[in-house]
């Protein structure tokens, strides 16, 4: 919730200082450590990870999508806030449109449809890390 309340504090410098935002060029910032505590914990907490029976039709992902309401909210709300005010988005950390809620969305999306099991999930996330 603190990852959350910090993205959405950092489009107001006048709140967040901006020294904390994602970083630019190189290094990691507190922005950057929050967003991969997100996505590294929902990992290790979800489903394929406890080993609980996972659902592999396509009624498991429309349950998950329906789920990520709150989050997709939040994107979209984000995006209508800073369209509505013409605050100056950096285009270098997500583009123009995009941003971490809508990026949390897709990662939840894609883990549901590829639905990879623990030991292939690992696999895959080392070679995605060494590409990278």
């Amino acid at each position: 919730i603190t990852t959350c309340i910090g993205i959405l504090a950092v489009d107001f410098s006048s709140i967040f200082p901006r020294e904390h935002a994602k970083t630019e060029a190189y290094g990691y910032s507190l922005m950057d450590l929050g967003t991969g505590c997100v996505v590294c914990v929902g990992a290790v907490c979800s489903r394929a990870a406890r080993g609980v029976a996972v659902d592999r039709r396509a009624w498991a992902v429309l349950k998950r999508a329906i789920s990520l309401w709150p989050v997709l909210v939040l994107g979209l709300a984000r995006l209508a806030l800073l369209r509505a005010i013409d605050y100056h988005v950096p285009t270098s950390e997500y583009g123009v449109h995009w941003n971490f809620f809508f990026t949390i969305a897709v990662i939840n999306l894609v883990a549901a449809a590829a639905d990879l099991g623990p030991h292939a999930s690992g696999v895959a996330g080392a070679v995605l890390l060494v590409v990278y």
